[in-house]
């Protein structure tokens, strides 16, 4: 029953105000020619029987002062040099490997709370939720009923979309389908205050990009 030891790795820190911790700069394997650069994978430790995998955690450095502000993290895909494509970036859920289990899901929460040594459990209601076994995107709750809900995560809560706004210079344009596959648009024209719709045919102006 004992926990598996650690390690740690740590840039240096700085003593002075003016100051900056070193960096810890960890990198997959350079390549020449036409070969493939070496991976860099960070694993949480595997678990036996019953147990839960380890945690992989990436957490940005924390505010010292009032005005201090946390640390971001920076996922980046590899940058692509003459003519090369940039590399992407990828979250993907872990897959089961038994019959009757389920494929994890993307969760996104606002933040977290300690329940144990290296145990940690969401504190407040999810923020994105990607469900692992059908690709429904969720927002505010986990239980999505359709393909995208958007839900309040309070009672008697009203629920607020906006489509559009800042630095917009032309309408907003929803596209439907019809039962049998073709598109209708519906769009609110310059001074209006209801719906227009046009079924099929050449997208209006106000439904172009």
């Amino acid at each position: 029953t004992a926990d598996g030891g650690y390690v740690g790795i740590y840039g240096g820190r700085s003593g002075l105000t003016s100051g900056q911790g070193g960096e810890v700069l960890l990198l997959g394997g350079s390549s020449y020619g036409a070969s493939t650069g070496g991976r860099f994978i960070g694993l949480g430790g595997d678990s036996e029987d019953t147990g839960q995998g380890g945690f992989s955690i990436l957490a940005g450095g924390r505010g010292g002062d009032v005005s201090g502000k946390g640390g971001p993290i920076l996922l980046e895909g590899g940058r692509g040099f003459l003519g090369s494509e940039g590399g992407n970036v990828l979250i993907m859920p872990g897959t089961s490997n038994g019959a009757s289990g389920l494929d994890g899901d993307i969760r996104i929460y606002k933040n977290f709370a300690s329940v144990g040594t290296n145990q940690y459990a969401a504190s407040s209601s999810v923020g994105i939720f990607i469900k692992g076994s059908n690709g429904s995107v969720s927002i505010g709750t986990t239980t999505a009923l359709a393909t995208l809900q958007v839900a309040p995560t309070t009672t008697n809560a009203t629920t607020s979309i906006q489509f559009g706004g800042n630095f917009q210079n032309k309408g907003t344009c929803m596209t439907y389908y019809d039962t049998a596959g073709s598109p209708v648009y519906m769009f609110i024209a310059a001074g209006a205050t209801t719906f227009t719709s046009q079924n099929g045919g050449t997208a209006p102006s106000g439904c172009q990009n």
